[in-house]
């Protein structure tokens, strides 16, 4: 399936965010929010150049980031896709005994004995003989709040047991998850930050799950009724997102709603919109700095949930039956 270029990404060439960082973070979010969903084809190098008003290489260097990233894959005479992180890449063997014959393979290139192999092997089926729901999911995330709420989620939704680590202790973490590794099913992170997780732990063996994001459906539904004449404020952390996250802003606003966007660490910005903002938008992690500031505002917290789909691929790899995952799931903001 091939896409159409989302209104959302639009370019400001006036800004000090290289124009292919800007690209990048507009597919990211895309990806995160279900936007664009795993398997899709994104358009030609050329086409989005053109629709874009771009050079050439500024799109390829926006796709080689994403690529190397893991979120893209490209291939001659078919095109550039979303990736599906935590499957095999496209390319791999797609029969089970062709899978284990080139994992062998490679052990043994790499110096394993035969003997070697089958201990290892005998332990692995142990370990995969084991009740899934049992072992517990690693939750990777940036910020607490954030990593609060997405871990709450996936808890009253599945049931699952998950131990919460900040991706600034992944480094200081992961030693601890190897050493415990048969506790374990599975590492999961949203996509922003899929190649540092997968980067810092994808040698233990577990397998790295990329999540997508939603938003609460209360939000969104008040989002939809505000009135036309207002100024709503877009608030995020990091310069190279701002771009997109305001631009995702206002599509969901009705006509006739002005938008003010800043970066949650511009004191001069956060002044502005205290005095001409009537509501701000956030993205999760900036949301408790913002109700501490500005208690009298209503304040929308944008992507605190995790997307359905999302919660489905956590039950299928925790061998949830389907009917015990839909009577135990409740739909976000219920």
């Amino acid at each position: 399936m091939k896409i159409s270029i989302p209104t959302t990404w639009k370019l400001d060439h006036a800004s000090n965010v290289p124009l292919n960082v800007q690209l990048c973070e507009h597919i990211r979010w895309s990806i995160s929010s279900g936007e664009i969903p795993a398997g899709a084809l994104l358009p030609p190098i050329r086409e989005l150049a053109q629709a874009l008003g771009i050079s050439l290489n500024t799109v390829k260097a926006a796709y080689r980031e994403l690529q190397q990233g893991g979120l893209l894959v490209s291939r001659r005479g078919y095109g550039t896709t979303v990736a599906s992180p935590g499957d095999p890449p496209h390319s791999a063997p797609r029969n089970a005994e062709q899978m284990i014959e080139q994992a062998m393979r490679s052990a043994m290139e790499a110096g394993y004995t035969a003997d070697e192999l089958r201990e290892l092997m005998e332990k692995l089926l142990a370990r995969y003989r084991t009740d899934y729901r049992s072992l517990t999911l690693v939750f990777v995330e940036c910020d607490e709040t954030q990593l609060d709420l997405l871990s709450q989620d996936i808890r009253s939704a599945l049931g699952l047991r998950v131990e919460k680590v900040l991706t600034s202790r992944l480094h200081l973490e992961r030693e601890r998850i190897a050493r415990h590794r048969d506790r374990y099913a599975a590492v999961a992170t949203t996509y922003f930050h899929y190649r540092e997780v997968r980067d810092a732990v994808g040698h233990l063996g577990l397998p790295v799950l990329g999540l997508v994001l939603a938003t609460s459906p209360s939000t969104l539904e008040e989002l939809s009724r505000l009135p036309g004449g207002i100024t709503v404020g877009c608030v995020c952390r990091d310069p190279e997102t701002l771009p997109s996250f305001s631009s995702i802003v206002q599509k969901l606003l009705p006509p006739g709603i002005e938008t003010r966007a800043c970066l949650v660490g511009d004191g001069t910005g956060l002044e502005a919109l205290s005095r001409d903002a009537d509501v701000i938008v956030c993205t999760v992690p900036c949301l408790r700095t913002l109700r501490e500031r500005f208690p009298a505002k209503r304040i929308f917290p944008l992507y605190d949930r995790v997307d359905p789909g999302s919660l489905d691929i956590l039950a299928q790899h925790f061998s949830l039956p389907a009917q015990e995952a839909a009577a135990t799931r409740r739909m976000p903001g219920e």
